[in-house]
């Protein structure tokens, strides 16, 4: 049990740095990761038997693997990784031969998740493109939503360019991401299979149509007490719904690898609402109003035109072995992609104040050798827990909303009294092994729905997974209460 438990360790560190990506970083990330964790395993063990000299460790670590954040969010999680197994090693330290042994069933346990990472992909090479093409176009979907507020009855201007903003950032980053998965996979770039085809036409037809609809812009209050009582602003606002609806569809299904088809006949009724305009035209147009009537037969164009690039989309996700290859100028990855960074300078340069990731590397580092020397100071036999809990809340979370970010913290505080909870509730192993599947389970199906939920889902799950590992005085630590000296830690360092 020990051995497993420990391989596990392994392999759940190596996970947290497997995010989706190019094949070639992701394997480069796992096997830096995999070396990394059985260093600093061996360093921590040794370290563990003179206090001055682990709380040095901890300090240096904290700083050092939360500046590789300066390299990417891959290289951030590889940092993260890092000072997981820092910690989980950091009770009931060993000695001699059994250092090396550890280290070497951590790395063993690292290197059973590559390969198996490595062979999932060769069995389903396009599965990941195809779930990060889906949630892109449904992300499309809800910012043409948005958009199409802005034709319904009294919007609220202010509110809705900030969603908008919100939402282009998130969308933009999905954008850039598959960039790199589509444009950096040779199989794609070839358009060897008619799989290849279609996922490349799906992503160059999507982004053209985020394009269209980022772009559009009208002077929409001038629209509106113009057109208001015409009702051809509201007829506008339901067929951008309805053509959002069709979106949805087609991430769906770009999700799931199966053909969607049209819902609705989109562009008969568009057509309808043209022959609207063309009557308006003709009895309300007069000089003053002119460039009004300009600038809603343009919305009109475009929503036309949007129309047809949706039966596109629709058509792609068929896979129609006939789908002809893309202009090579329009899948140029010179275009899409860009080389990240990786020169040494790039670290030293941001070591000063002026740094954002320097001064959050500088609060973990100070969190972490703070919340140590408490544990010391009062004598709490569960340090480890402080640690984990400094580690998870200060976790670099840029690309997270303010909204996202809360329901993280949140998520994770009422998680792990959900887990100490089922820990003292539950004595059967059975049942935990039970209970911790169907947490990780549940929380997997809401990661991509209901980011909240699965926050609170996740958490209970870890606390389960490291309880057998670290569970020889885990009572007395709880009855100790030293979760309170870790909130005020996490709070003190993260403003």
């Amino acid at each position: 049990m020990p051995t497993g438990i420990t391989l596990s360790i392994g392999a759940l560190c190596v996970s947290v740095t497997d995010s989706p990506g190019p094949v070639k970083h992701r394997i480069n990330a796992m096997l830096i990761c995999i070396l990394l964790i059985g260093i600093v395993t061996v360093l921590v063990n040794y370290a563990s038997h003179s206090t001055i000299f682990l709380g040095l460790i901890i300090f240096i670590s904290g700083f050092v693997f939360s500046m590789l954040t300066v390299y990417g969010i891959r290289s951030s999680s590889v940092g993260i990784a890092a000072l997981l197994i820092m910690i989980l090693n950091m009770q009931n330290p060993i000695h001699g031969i059994a250092i090396w042994t550890n280290a070497l069933y951590i790395m063993a346990g690292g290197m059973w998740y590559l390969l198996f990472s490595i062979l999932l992909y060769r069995i389903r090479p396009y599965k990941i493109i195809q779930q990060i093409l889906g949630d892109f176009i449904d992300s499309i979907a809800s910012y043409l939503k948005t958009r199409g507020s802005f034709y319904a009855k009294d919007p609220d201007y202010d509110k809705t360019y900030q969603l908008l903003l919100q939402q282009q950032i998130h969308v933009q980053a999905q954008q850039d991401l598959l960039s790199e998965l589509l444009f950096k996979t040779r199989a794609i770039i070839k358009e060897s299979t008619h799989t290849a085809r279609a996922l490349l036409k799906l992503y160059l037809d999507a982004t053209d149509l985020f394009e269209t609809i980022m772009t559009t812009y009208s002077e929409y209050k001038v629209l509106h007490n113009q057109f208001d009582d015409t009702g051809i602003l509201e007829e506008y606002h339901q067929h951008i719904i309805a053509l959002a609806y069709e979106l949805e569809a087609i991430g769906l299904a770009a999700k799931s690898g199966l053909p969607s088809v049209s819902t609705r006949n989109n562009i008969k009724n568009i057509q309808n609402t043209r022959a609207h305009f063309e009557t308006l035209r003709q009895n309300y147009m007069t000089n003053s109003t002119v460039d009004d009537f300009i600038s809603i037969g343009r919305i009109l164009i475009n929503l036309e035109g949007m129309a047809e690039k949706i039966d596109s989309l629709h058509h792609y996700t068929r896979y129609d072995k006939k789908i002809k290859k893309s202009d090579p100028e329009a899948t140029n990855p010179v275009n899409y992609t860009q080389s990240q960074d990786i020169r040494l300078s790039l670290f030293f340069n941001n070591l000063n104040l002026k740094s954002n990731i320097f001064r959050h590397s500088l609060r973990v580092a100070l969190a972490l050798l703070l919340g140590y020397l408490i544990a010391l100071y009062f004598k709490i036999g569960h340090s480890y827990w402080i640690l984990l809990t400094i580690v998870v809340i200060l976790k670099p979370a840029y690309s997270l909303t303010k909204k996202r970010n809360t329901d993280r913290l949140i998520g994770t505080f009422l998680g792990i009294l959900i887990g100490i909870i089922i820990l003292y509730g539950i004595k059967n192993n059975t049942a935990l092994l039970i209970v911790m599947i169907f947490f990780m389970a549940a929380g997997y199906v809401f990661m991509r729905t209901n980011y909240f939920i699965s926050v609170l889902l996740m958490t209970p799950y870890l606390v389960i997974f490291f309880s057998p590992y670290l569970s020889r005085q885990y009572k007395n630590s709880i009855n100790r209460q030293d979760t309170g000296y870790y909130h005020w830690l996490c709070n003190s360092f993260s403003g």
